[in-house]
C-alpha cells in the first residue's frame, strides 16, 4: 500500500494488485488473520469483474477501524485485478452512510494525479 495524496476524502492509502487468479482476497486474508470484517458489496460501482466490495475490520497494527473500497476489473481475457482504497479511521456505521460512487470517483482522481 502506498499513502495516499493529501486529500479531504479521509483516503490513507491507495493500493493495486493485478493477479487475481491466483490471489487470496481480502477476506480471505482477514479470516486466515482472526480478524472480524463487516462488508457489503456496491452495485453501483461494477464492471467486468464484478462489483465492487467495501469491507470494515479492526486493525490489529494500529488497533483502529480501517474501511477498504475493493474495486475489482477485467483488464485482459483471464487477467483480473482489484484497486484498493483504504479509509483509517473510517468505521462501518460511517461507511454504510457515504456515497461510494461520488468516493471513488475523487478516490480515481486523486489516483491519477499520483501517476
Amino acid at each position: 500500500m502506498r499513502p495516499a495524496p493529501d486529500n479531504r476524502l479521509g483516503l490513507t492509502g491507495i493500493a493495486s494488485y493485478d493477479d487475481m487468479i491466483n490471489a487470496r482476497t481480502l477476506a480471505d486474508q482477514l479470516t486466515d488473520q482472526g480478524v472480524t470484517y463487516v462488508g457489503f458489496e456496491v452495485p453501483d460501482i461494477s464492471g467486468m469483474g464484478g462489483n465492487a466490495e467495501v469491507l470494515t475490520y479492526i486493525s490489529p497494527k494500529v488497533g483502529r477501524p480501517v474501511t477498504v473500497l475493493i474495486v475489482p476489473s477485467q483488464y485482459d481475457v483471464d487477467r483480473y485485478a482489484e484497486d484498493y482504497f483504504y479509509f483509517e479511521g473510517l468505521d462501518a456505521g460511517e461507511a454504510a452512510e457515504m456515497d461510494w460512487v461520488a468516493t471513488y470517483d475523487a478516490c480515481r482522481e486523486l489516483a491519477a494525479r499520483e501517476n
